[in-house]
């Protein structure tokens, strides 16, 4: 069997519009091969979609002016955490649509609308993606309270260390832009979820766990832990925990897999306990599997101890 011509260069590699191909070239016979899938009406791509992403991005190649991507594939998009238990369903795919633009409707995909001056869109791998402000407030119904933390932190960053953000710049938001942001969409879906979750968000923040790791902290009743604290090690080096309580000399990172796998953060991380430990400081390293059940009780209980050591010092 003769082996189908490569997709021309001109077009996206994964997703392409069956129009856009026809342009560039290609064929009815050769856009019905068997090495191309058909997942929407007018779209091409080049494997069956296997995450919510990229059914989004193959999605993205039909719509239209006052048509984007929203909800939670847009803030995948954008690099914001979603949680795992929703990571890809059949429709977990949703389009956000300016009332003056005829609505979408696609099996298997959410068609929600807005007014036209609230609508606000960027292009992301050659798709319109709504505004990471309206990928959180539209992903909002699908999330628990912890999830929009999560957001709204990633949003109000100014780091540049947080991982995966496609922001044009940092912070995308400013803690005082948050009331006026509930007024405006007050009448969306999942506004209240919004409004607990602006209660609990905080500028500073440099990863999705450490947001998970202070929410956990403060649910287990104990105060809410101050967000990169500064420490100077004896070398005179200066370094921030991601979270800590100073007054009781206690301290956490969470650590990610490259703190596992990357070797020069090892040896930087094995050095610097060194220095903390001969400090009298205490540094908890915090790892997924801490999070839950009776590794996290021991956490809190250790945390518990500190507090009140410090204050019968007091």
């Amino acid at each position: 069997m003769r082996k189908p011509s490569p997709i021309p260069l001109e077009l996206p590699q994964f997703a392409f519009s069956y129009a856009a191909a026809i342009e560039a070239g290609m064929t009815p016979e050769r856009l019905r091969a068997s090495d191309l899938s058909a997942p929407f009406v007018g779209v091409r791509t080049t494997g069956a979609p296997a995450t919510r992403t990229e059914r989004a991005r193959a999605l993205g190649m039909r719509l239209k002016d006052g048509q984007a991507i929203s909800g939670l594939a847009a803030a995948e998009l954008w690099g914001m955490r979603v949680p795992s238990r929703n990571r890809f369903n059949d429709n977990d795919v949703e389009i956000l649509t300016k009332k003056s633009v005829s609505r979408v409707r696609i099996d298997g995909v959410v068609n929600r609308r807005i007014r036209d001056d609230l609508f606000r869109t960027s292009t992301l791998d050659n798709i319109p993606v709504v505004s990471p402000v309206l990928a959180m407030f539209t992903s909002a119904i699908y999330l628990a309270e912890e999830d929009v933390t999560v957001m709204l932190d990633a949003m109000l960053t100014a780091s540049d260390v947080y991982r995966n953000l496609r922001f044009g710049s940092r912070p995308h938001l400013r803690p005082e832009q948050l009331p006026a942001l509930v007024q405006t969409f007050r009448r969306m879906k999942g506004i209240d979820t919004v409004r607990a979750a602006i209660q609990l968000a905080r500028p500073g923040v440099e990863s999705p766990m450490e947001t998970v790791l202070r929410l956990k902290l403060i649910a287990a009743e104990l105060p809410e832990p101050v967000i990169q604290p500064v420490l100077i090690l004896a070398n005179g080096e200066e370094y921030r925990p991601d979270l800590g309580y100073p007054s009781a000399n206690i301290y956490f990172d969470y650590d990610g897999e490259h703190h596992f796998v990357d070797q020069n953060t090892i040896d930087r991380d094995v050095q610097r306990d060194r220095e903390l430990q001969d400090a009298g400081i205490r540094l908890v390293h915090v790892v997924k599997t801490d999070l839950n059940g009776r590794r996290f009780r021991e956490i809190v209980r250790l945390t518990e101890r500190h507090l009140a050591r410090a204050d019968a010092q007091k």
